[in-house]
């Protein structure tokens, strides 16, 4: 372990993974903003004083296989010219992915927020239709690094609104090319885009203005636009699961062949998992052995196995507008 400051921050690093850790000033009349960087290896201490020394805390930070580090260091900051590492944000769904009239959508900052506008933040159908989005329904995890929140749209009043644009963008397309005598005129576009959003062609987009969050490193975020279409349906399969089992606690995961995780459902028995994508697809459930809500990796210090792991055998083949079930029992 080292602590060091680093540029603009004071940085706690670990040469493992951190799962979760806590941080415990000994005066308590100062708090501290931190999150992960540094693909989780560091506790990242940004600095909100003003002319203050040093401050003395204690840390607990637990690893990916549940081994535990607990220290006391001195959090000093330096003078540094430095530049600030750049803000950046992840939004999922990703763009252009399809949604469910019930929206869930997960934003992944590398820094802490510390507030929001949400005046520009909304779903749009059209110039005429928006949703706007209010704080009240957002979910921050306790590092303020990460939001969810869910939002329902109404299906048939956006369809009805997206078909009409698309019969006026058609309409426009027909018309076009029925005149063959006008000239092309060609329109200049400007060279930077950086701090645009994507354009609303398809579907519906949620945005989110320039300056909706503010970090604890005092940046706020450029515009950030995704397009989204309904899912279809029958363009998609579902499986239907059957698990026979004694255990009460597990967690079953729909994965692709690299198990990236697609479908998670925990402690049903009688499972159907819609809307998915054609395919190759795997099923793996997790076993809460000790019924304590999640599932361990186990503690090699400890010597203590991790807890057991079913993978069903077969590849399950997804296709469009098919129905199909299997049984389980582990």
């Amino acid at each position: 372990m080292t602590a060091l400051a680093s540029g603009q921050y004071f940085d706690i690093n670990l040469n493992k993974y951190i799962v979760d850790y806590s941080i415990n000033p000994i005066d308590n009349t100062h708090s501290f903003l931190t999150n992960r960087a540094k693909e989780n290896k560091t506790i990242r201490f940004y600095n909100n004083f003003n002319n203050i020394d040093s401050l003395q805390i204690s840390f607990l930070a637990i690893d990916s296989i549940s081994t535990e580090i607990a220290d006391t260091v001195y959090v000093k900051f330096s003078q540094s010219s430095r530049k600030k590492e750049d803000f950046t944000v992840k939004v999922f769904p990703e763009n252009n992915a399809p949604i469910d009239p019930l929206l869930k959508v997960r934003l992944e900052f590398n820094k802490p927020i510390v507030s929001v506008s949400t005046d520009s933040i909304y779903i749009q159908f059209d110039t005429t239709k928006i949703i706007q989005i209010h704080d009240s329904i957002f979910i921050w995890n306790k590092l303020r690094d990460e939001l969810t929140f869910n939002i329902e749209i109404d299906k048939s009043k956006a369809d009805t609104i997206l078909n009409r644009r698309n019969r006026l963008q058609q309409i426009k397309k027909d018309s076009i090319e029925t005149s063959n005598d006008q000239p092309q005129i060609k329109k200049q576009i400007s060279k930077d885009k950086k701090n645009e959003a994507p354009k609303l062609n398809t579907g519906l987009q949620l945005y989110f203005g320039t300056g909706s969050f503010f970090t604890a490193d005092q940046d706020t975020s450029t515009a950030i636009g995704y397009n989204y279409k309904f899912i279809v349906p029958e363009e998609n399969g579902i499986q239907e699961i059957n698990i026979e089992t004694d255990y009460t606690s597990f967690i079953l995961q729909l994965t692709n062949e690299k198990f990236d995780v697609i479908k998670e459902i925990s402690n049903e028995k009688s499972i159907v998992l819609k809307n998915i994508k054609p395919g190759k697809y795997k099923i793996r459930v997790l076993v809460d052995e000790n019924n304590d809500g999640r599932w361990s990796l186990g503690n090699m210090k400890e010597q203590m196995e991790p807890e057991p792991v079913y993978i069903y055998p077969e590849v399950l083949i997804i296709r469009a507008d098919w129905r199909t079930s299997l049984d389980i029992t582990f």
